[in-house]
């Protein structure tokens, strides 16, 4: 009987290693894992973007990139929803895309710091009803 018990509880061991360390990283949008700790969200949409970037654990965004399929108009948003509460959201970069123009990629020096409990809040309102697809890279952290 000790011996099933064991081996029952080693694989239970092992099936919650293996979602820890793969979790679903976006309540929208296909998460993939790269490597060891980095992570990648993909998403697209011809309508108005909301990506929520929430793996459960503290992580760093390494890169945000966007393609959209033409010209457009509006603002491209990327910020904090802070589990401590609403008085700590803060946007980190606004992006107007009529200037950037049709494809954008920023890699904030060392990263973007969130905590477990914080959210990554990415923004299009794609008035424009282009095709736009987002990337998201992050890393877990210990």
């Amino acid at each position: 009987m000790k011996i099933k018990t064991t081996i029952a509880l080693c694989a239970g061991i092992v099936v919650l290693t293996f979602l820890l360390l793969n979790p679903v990283n976006a309540e929208s949008g296909t998460a993939v894992q790269e490597a060891h700790n980095l992570q990648r969200v993909s998403f697209n949409t011809d309508g108005a973007l909301a990506l929520t970037v929430a793996p459960g654990a503290a992580f760093r965004v390494e890169q945000v990139t966007y393609k959209l399929n033409n010209t457009s108009t509006g603002n491209f948003t990327l910020g904090v929803d802070a589990g401590a509460g609403a008085e700590y959201d803060a946007t980190f970069v606004t992006v107007n895309v009529a200037t950037q123009g049709t494809s954008y990629a920023y890699r904030p020096d060392g990263g973007w710091l969130f905590g477990a409990d914080d959210e990554c809040e990415i923004a299009y309102a794609n008035t424009d009803s282009r095709t736009v697809g987002v990337e998201v890279w992050y890393s877990l952290l210990p």
